[in-house]
């Protein structure tokens, strides 16, 4: 015997039964597949020739499968949590309702070291939005944006606000 045969008839038996319930690719035109059969097994358990018509055909079938029951909860998970609001057609949150929500809101336990992580992420990036929404503010409209440069040159001029810097 070669090395990849096994002395012992029971194992060959067990991995040959094995073998016969995975599903080849022509299972599905054939009535009964090919090596299951419907006498007992070493087990005394009798192979049901339908258990071979649940398995996909082949690996892409199987994978398709798969992705099509993690949809729904892919779908939840995309439109609730991941998906950033639409630039044109949503508003950010405020930063009040982002601090009420990393302080009181259901995704943790209060007493939880997220919810303080939270917290802190909170405090740490609100210099950022402020900058970043009155940045965004003052860009909605030429009109404020022209004021807004034309006193602020004005004031850069000045020696009370000489330690401004020049834009330009």
């Amino acid at each position: 015997m070669s090395g990849r045969q096994s002395a012992n008839p029971a194992e060959t038996d067990a991995k040959a039964g094995a073998r016969a319930r995975i599903p080849q690719p022509d299972t599905r035109q054939s009535t009964q597949p090919t090596g299951a059969g419907t006498e007992p097994e070493e087990g005394g358990a009798v192979a049901d020739s339908d258990a071979a018509d649940e398995f996909p055909a082949s690996f892409k079938d199987a994978v398709g499968a798969s992705l099509r029951s993690m949809e729904p909860t892919a779908r939840k998970w995309w439109f609730d949590v991941l998906r950033p609001p639409l630039f044109w057609t949503e508003g950010l949150p405020a930063a009040g309702e982002s601090w009420a929500y990393a302080k009181t809101g259901p995704w943790c336990r209060s007493d939880s070291p997220i919810r303080v992580a939270a917290t802190v992420w909170q405090i740490l990036t609100t210099p950022l939005r402020f900058i970043a929404f009155y940045a965004s503010w003052l860009t909605e409209r030429p009109s404020r944006f022209l004021v807004f440069i034309t006193v602020y040159a004005l004031l850069a001029s000045t020696s009370y606000a000489s330690w401004l810097p020049w834009i330009w």
